[in-house]
């Protein structure tokens, strides 16, 4: 297990439609392109390392 926190990155940051941030249940939800596409990215990395022989 390995935990990634992503500086500025919020609830939903992979959400596209939220580029646009609004305040749900007290919380922030906002899109953050870097983010998502660092996410993508070590999850791929992950996978590739994990299942690759």
């Amino acid at each position: 297990m390995k935990l990634e926190v992503f500086k500025g990155a919020r609830h939903a940051f992979a959400s596209p439609g939220l580029k646009i941030g609004t305040e749900d249940y007290g919380d922030r939800v906002e899109y953050k392109a870097a983010a998502a596409e660092q996410s993508i990215s070590d999850v791929q990395a992950f996978l590739r390392n994990a299942f690759d022989s």
